[in-house]
């Protein structure tokens, strides 16, 4: 699971770094012309790299403050892309994803050990 949380903050990197796709808007169905879609986008990935966090250690207040200087440096970063800018509601997002995170874990806490047990009984059944 620690390389799963790996990988999970690289491509975070990578997508927040990386110049946006332009498209033609009469292709795109109109969900995707949301005007926040942005900050829903970060608003998810934060909660899911809060809450991998805390289940794989334990510590929901780490998994904040990382979630949180993450997005900043992120954000810090892009406003030297020249295609990407600084955005204080994208860290808004960010934190709030981070806390929902956080809630989701103590809502189910042992959703980790849960996980464990359904693969290895769907991978015993595949041998």
């Amino acid at each position: 699971y620690l390389c799963l949380i790996i990988v999970y903050t690289i491509f975070i990197f990578i997508a927040c770094l990386i110049p946006l796709p332009t498209f033609n808007q009469e292709v795109i169905p109109s969900f995707f012309l949301f005007k926040y879609l942005d900050k829903v986008f970060h608003f998810l990935s934060y909660v899911l790299w809060t809450f991998l966090y805390i289940l794989l250690f334990k510590k929901k207040y780490w998994g904040l403050i990382l979630a949180s200087m993450i997005g900043f440096i992120i954000e810090i970063l892009q406003s030297f892309t020249g295609y990407r800018d600084f955005q204080t509601t994208d860290i808004l997002a960010n934190v709030f994803g981070s806390l929902n995170g956080i809630l989701i874990y103590i809502k189910f806490p042992n959703t980790l050990s849960k996980l464990d047990q359904y693969l290895k009984v769907k991978f015993r059944k595949s041998l």
